[in-house]
Order: structure tokens, then C-alpha cells, then sequence
């Protein structure tokens, strides 16, 4: 399979966060589950040509993937490598972090195929590009069109609307953005020998998503084996999930992968996981999450 062919919808620098010095991690596959896979970052978390357009011949042309996707995710890597390293204290959160995870969330939000349903609803609510902020001329005349019939036509274009996850994520900045001002960012850490998994839906969301200033909520993103981002109200006391009922929480959103640096540890998780799922105390430690 050609590289470009190869479209993460998980990117690969965040996947990169959780391997170990030989540049794997440990995989549980639900489709799979009899076995703990050892994988790299590029062999989980795509789709072939998931972001390709197709021209002539139906051959695929990688566009998005190799122009847009890429300079992103260029973009973002270093500042992660930042938040990741450098230690949280009161210069943690400079405006160039902050602003990079809160693109980020909703980036990798209708990045994930597991939302495309989702985001098909979104667009179908739309009348005119203008709400995606994009507008349309006519080749001819250079005049902007705007017969409502051919701007719907484009919001039902499959190809559009690959383009169309980037201007949606972008939008939600502009989208009430007043509904949220009250969050803050936090970040926490685990000690030894305690860690916190990824997976390909690594998301926790404190409410369900219905519009799209709902990306601005309340929310819980592991970045890496040791640390862990949560949004949550600025008044909220200095307390932050347990990481186990967090794990839980990453191993049942979960569409397929579940990733960890620790294989033994990946083991037990998904152990007590189906343990609780069997005996019927799941969902009851899971409806904790936000309990602290």
C-alpha cells in the first residue's frame, strides 16, 4: 500500500506518543480480541484513501491528505512534542498551546470516520456554503452564485464534503462562542506504574455532540502514557478523573484499536474491562467518570 493511500484519521505524530523506544505499542483489537498485537503508528487508525478525490479512471488523487492534512498535522506535532515534555506549571499554557488543542479537538473530531454520520446530519442542516464560510463564483462572469439549488447540490457532493471536515472544524470557533467561556484547560499526569491508553475514538466527551459549539464542552484527551488534557469548568476543583475508570472509558468508545505502551498493563485492562462488563457493573463505573 503506497503511502498516500495510507489516510490517518488518528495522526500518526499523536500515535507517536504513545509507542516505546523501538517506535511500537501494544494493540488490542476488538475486531481480533483473542491477542495483543504489536504494532507502529502507520500500520493502525486509517483508511485507504479515505481523503482522496477521484478523477479520471477513478484514479485517486491525494490531495487533501498530502496539502492539507499533512501541513496540520506538521503544524501541530512540535507544539505537542511541547505539551508533552515540558513541565505543567504556570507558563504551561501559553496562547500557542491553547490554541493548538483547541483546534485540535474538533480537527480530529470529524477527522474520525466513526463521526461521519454525524457530520452528513451537520451538512444536511446547511442552505448555502456561506454557513461553512465558503462562497462560490461563476468561472464565467466572476459573480458569486447564489442559487440555493446548486449550493445544495455541492453540500451533497461526497468529494465536497471530504474538504468540507477542515471548514467544519474551523467553524466552530465562530460557531456561539460565548456558550463555553467559562472553561479551562488542565492538564494531569499518572505516576509509576500507573499509565493512560489511546484509541482510535481517543474523546471523551462529557455530553453528547449535537451542534457544533458542543466541541467546545467539557472533555478528556490522554496525550501520551503519562499525561492527560481534561476542559472543564474554571471553577471546578483541582481534582481529575481515575485513570483506571478513564481507561475503561477509552477501551469501551473505542471502535476497533485499543493502544497502550504496556502490554501487560493492556492485558489487565481489557481483563477487568469484560469482567465488569459481564458481572453488569460497567456502565456504573463509567457514569463516573465525571465524579470527582
Amino acid at each position: 500500500m503506497s503511502k498516500s493511500s495510507r489516510h490517518h484519521f488518528i495522526p500518526k505524530f499523536y500515535l507517536e506518543n504513545f509507542v516505546n523506544p523501538d517506535n511500537h505499542f501494544f494493540v488490542y483489537d476488538k475486531q481480533n480480541p483473542s491477542n495483543i498485537f504489536r504494532k507502529s503508528p502507520k500500520q493502525v487508525c486509517y483508511e485507504t484513501n479515505r481523503n482522496s478525490f477521484f478523477g479520471k479512471d477513478n484514479i485517486p488523487i491525494p490531495y487533501l491528505e498530502a496539502k492539507t492534512y499533512s501541513y496540520f498535522d506538521n503544524l501541530h506535532a512540535p507544539v505537542f512534542n511541547k505539551l508533552l515534555s515540558n513541565v505543567i506549571d504556570n507558563g504551561y499554557w501559553t496562547t500557542e498551546n491553547t490554541h493548538t488543542i483547541e483546534f485540535f479537538i474538533p480537527f480530529l473530531f470529524w477527522r474520525n470516520p466513526l463521526n461521519d454520520i454525524l457530520f452528513d446530519n451537520f451538512i444536511d442542516t446547511l442552505e448555502r456554503l456561506e454557513d461553512l464560510n465558503l462562497v462560490i463564483f461563476n468561472g464565467n462572469t466572476n459573480e458569486i452564485i447564489n442559487d440555493i439549488s446548486f449550493h445544495k447540490k455541492i453540500l451533497k457532493n461526497s468529494d465536497f464534503k471530504k474538504g468540507a471536515r477542515i471548514n467544519a472544524s474551523i467553524e466552530t470557533f465562530r460557531h456561539k462562542p460565548e456558550r463555553f467561556k467559562e472553561l479551562e484547560w488542565r492538564a494531569f499526569e499518572v505516576l509509576d506504574p500507573s499509565i493512560f491508553v489511546t484509541s482510535d475514538n481517543p474523546l471523551l466527551f462529557r455530553y453528547s455532540i449535537k451542534e457544533l459549539s458542543d466541541l467546545r464542552g467539557d472533555v478528556i484527551f490522554p496525550i501520551g502514557p503519562k499525561r492527560s488534557f481534561i476542559r472543564i469548568n474554571e471553577k471546578s476543583e483541582e481534582a481529575y478523573p481515575h485513570n483506571a475508570i478513564q481507561n475503561f472509558s477509552i477501551v469501551h468508545s473505542a471502535k476497533r484499536f485499543v493502544i497502550s505502551s504496556n502490554k501487560e498493563y493492556l492485558e489487565l485492562l481489557i481483563n477487568e474491562y469484560n469482567r465488569f462488563l459481564t458481572n453488569g457493573n460497567l456502565y456504573k463505573i463509567l457514569d463516573s467518570l465525571w465524579s470527582f
